[in-house]
């Protein structure tokens, strides 16, 4: 009887024991904010972004995004293109203020399919507010190693997807 007992439960434990496949960690890539402004110029009022990786597109995107400060002499940080990308992450133009877009998270995560998941602070005045009545268009720069994602993904801390993109690299 005793041996009975023993097979039933070696059989009971190899039933339970699974070959599941364990998901690997996303991968985090640092995300460094170079610049933000609530006027860029941005000729579209849809969101939308851009993946600059040279420095001429760069500077000139950056000199657009500081322009709006008065007296701004200073010049843009330096990125080196061969190891990281910048991400220009646009709202849109708007008609009024109250619109604002920072980035929440010093940290991308590669999720699935390869694509960058780039967290950050979308803020929209509540309906019925207020507001001046100014042209608007929130952007700002960020920093991001280079890799083989697929794509971008802009997310806000809600977890909504606000922007997808591609990368040119697909």
């Amino acid at each position: 009887m005793g041996r009975l007992w023993l097979c039933l439960l070696l059989l009971l434990v190899s039933a339970c024991k699974t070959d599941a496949v364990q998901e690997p960690a996303a991968a985090v890539v640092k995300a460094t904010l170079l610049a933000q402004s609530s006027f860029c110029q941005a000729e579209s009022t849809a969101p939308f972004m851009r993946l600059l990786t040279d420095d001429v597109a760069y500077k000139s995107v950056y000199s657009q995004a500081r322009a709006s400060v008065p007296g701004n002499t200073d010049s843009p940080p330096a990125v080196d293109f061969a190891r990281f990308s910048v991400i220009a992450v646009y709202m849109g133009r708007r008609r009024t203020s109250g619109y604002q877009l920072g980035l929440a998270s010093q940290s991308a995560r590669v999720g699935e399919n390869k694509n960058l998941h780039l967290l950050v602070s979308w803020s929209e005045p509540p309906a019925g507010t207020l507001l001046a009545q100014v042209m608007t268009s929130p952007c700002m720069l960020v920093t991001i190693q280079k890799g083989s994602y697929s794509g971008i993904r802009v997310i806000d801390e809600q977890g909504n997807v606000r922007i997808t993109g591609n990368t040119g690299r697909e």
